[in-house]
């Protein structure tokens, strides 16, 4: 359902050495003109959400989201962490001008 890349452990490791360890959330952040991304935050769980352990870490979702996305990958690339969904977000209709994006440069917008 979850997984974790070594060099997210690491990072995730390297992190949790100098901060106290707390519940990682999984949540759709901010997207561009291609809608929400998932992202991780530091957060305590309520009874909304979904609770597991992976790799020794807690993490916590929306069991709404999670019903949703069915699980994801967390990988970590030179930009930070990257989690994948494995089944995509609904896309939100992006309200930026198609030609002032700044995800896209107004590009690839689809409105």
């Amino acid at each position: 359902m979850f997984t974790l890349s070594k060099p997210a452990q690491r990072e995730l490791e390297a992190f949790f050495s100098q901060n106290e360890r707390s519940c990682i959330r999984i949540f759709p952040g901010q997207g561009g003109c291609n809608g929400s991304k998932l992202s991780l935050a530091l957060d305590t769980p309520d009874d909304k959400d979904y609770t597991f352990q992976l790799e020794g870490y807690d993490f916590c979702i929306e069991k709404d989201l999670l019903d949703i996305i069915k699980g994801a990958s967390i990988d970590l690339s030179y930009t930070g962490f990257i989690v994948e969904p494995i089944e995509d977000l609904p896309q939100k209709k992006s309200s930026c001008s198609s030609s002032g994006c700044q995800s896209c440069g107004g590009n690839s917008c689809t409105h």
